[in-house]
């Protein structure tokens, strides 16, 4: 075997490595989620509270849009920072927003946001061990 063929069979356990686009776990659950938090306000009749219902539309939007942009490039680590930012929003917000006393839009985002913080924390660790792995060729 010569050295071409060494090095494109390793090229191609390369390709293999890397993970594909529109198929990671993590990112279609970040796109599930989002549509959750954008319809949680009708879901939950939680509407009323403008304060949780803006909240929930601005991020649901926001997380839902990052997750297809994720899906579109599974190795661009950005989009997973973003995701976990809104994630720890969305569990400080019925604080610093003043709707922790209504409850189902508060344990939405008490859920959604733990959920997404670590759906993004597994994605970057994924991420990572795959870009080290292919380095490594």
């Amino acid at each position: 075997m010569g050295y071409l063929q060494i090095m494109e069979t390793l090229h191609g356990i390369k390709e293999e490595i890397h993970m594909k686009p529109w198929r990671t776990f993590q990112d279609w659950s970040s796109l599930v989620l989002g549509a959750v938090l954008f319809l949680a306000p009708w879901l939950f009749g939680t509407a009323a509270n403008a304060t949780s219902s803006w909240n929930a539309w601005i991020i649901g939007v926001i997380v839902a849009g990052m997750a297809l942009f994720a899906l579109a490039r599974p190795m661009a680590a950005t989009y997973e920072g973003v995701e976990a930012v809104a994630g720890v929003w969305l569990f400080l917000a019925p604080w610093i927003l003043g709707f922790a006393a209504v409850g189902a839009a508060a344990w939405t985002g008490w859920i959604i946001g733990v959920l997404l913080v670590a759906l993004a924390t597994w994605k970057l660790a994924q991420v990572r061990r795959e870009s080290v792995h292919a380095t490594a060729f």
